[in-house]
């Protein structure tokens, strides 16, 4: 991402970055196939067939996700969601949340807004 919200990927074979349609505040990548984003909204989308996907379930100020496709995002009110890709929607799983960092499904730290105590979800 740069400063005007545009969006890029890294082209290895021909060593530029190269332009991706969109606007996104912030970027989540787990592996090629799994790229999140969140944009000025806080409207959450996912990038699939070379299109960009949004996600009406939920408002986020953060999106993380991890290789395996495990993908949670916090909201403005520290609220902590959980993707499920069978519903199609994020749900709320937890509250007081400042971050959360995904390592795969059963690896999910949340730090708790309030305490700063850092949890272990699975």
């Amino acid at each position: 991402l740069n400063s005007g919200q545009q969006i890029y990927t890294y082209n290895l074979a021909a060593n530029s970055w190269t332009g991706v349609g969109g606007l996104l505040t912030s970027i989540s990548v787990g592996n090629g196939s799994n790229v999140w984003g969140v944009n000025s909204g806080g409207e959450p989308y996912y990038y699939a067939s070379n299109t960009w996907n949004g996600v009406p379930s939920a408002t986020l100020t953060q999106v993380v996700v991890a290789f395996d496709g495990s993908t949670w995002g916090i909201n403005s009110s520290g609220g902590l969601y959980q993707w499920s890709a069978a519903a199609g929607a994020f749900s709320p799983i937890g509250a007081n949340v400042s971050s959360v960092a995904v390592g795969n499904a059963s690896n999910v730290w949340a730090v708790n807004s309030t305490t700063g105590t850092a949890y272990f979800y699975f």
